[in-house]
């Protein structure tokens, strides 16, 4: 209700670059539905299949994202979202129980593009994250992705030039190594205050002073 009598001008929609950015919302909204599009894509990036089954969230605000995490209550709990920093790019947020009087923090990995994700799939950089473990709001992720998931045995075996396979993985380094710290007998609380001001600055949302007030898509 609070956006439904705003109007957005031919020139805001079309011609203007968005606030921060070197691109228009158009330029932006192409991009994402060719990114769904998956044409061409060698493998499939199954983000049409996944959109379609209503497991990418979308067109939401970090802001909603960030309510909606919290209200789960339940660390490891991720949204699938489009990037509104980059045109044609995914990015996973995620509830994060970092331990001790920071409790509980919502996260967004930098999106993946679609030459990221022909690299490695959504799905198995999923599997990956092992702090990433339900699905908002509560879809085990191997219910959803499992069927996605790579075939590890192929990468057990050699090739006909005698060469092992090798295999590229998803890491978080700088929040493991936080929670790896926090373990310890030792732990400063002011490293897991370190690295919460590196993980939230972020470029202020696209959508600021487009229009009288931010538009949420979600």
């Amino acid at each position: 209700q609070l956006h439904k009598n705003l109007v957005v001008s031919w020139a805001q929609f079309y011609m203007e670059l968005l606030p921060g950015r070197n691109f228009t919302f158009w330029e932006w909204f192409y991009e994402i539905t060719e990114l769904l599009h998956d044409a061409g894509s060698k493998p499939s990036l199954h983000l049409r299949q996944l959109w379609n089954q209503n497991y990418i969230r979308g067109f939401i605000s970090k802001d909603t994202v960030r309510d909606l995490l919290l209200s789960s209550n339940e660390p490891g709990t991720f949204l699938i979202r489009f990037a509104d920093s980059e045109k044609g790019a995914i990015s996973l947020s995620w509830l994060c129980n970092l331990g001790g009087h920071n409790g509980l923090e919502v996260f967004h990995l930098k999106p993946f593009s679609s030459k990221d994700l022909q690299t490695r799939s959504l799905a198995d950089r999923v599997r990956d994250l092992h702090d990433l473990t339900y699905l908002y709001p509560n879809i085990p992720k191997d219910h959803v992705f499992g069927q996605l998931y790579s075939n590890k045995e192929s990468f057990m075996t050699t090739n006909n030039d005698g060469y092992i396979k090798t295999e590229l993985r998803t890491d978080i380094p700088l929040v493991r190594s936080a929670l790896a710290e926090s373990q310890a007998s030792n732990f400063d609380p002011s490293i897991l205050d370190e690295v919460l001001d590196m993980l939230s600055r972020d470029e202020e949302d696209m959508m600021t002073g487009f229009g009288a007030a931010e538009p949420d898509f979600g």
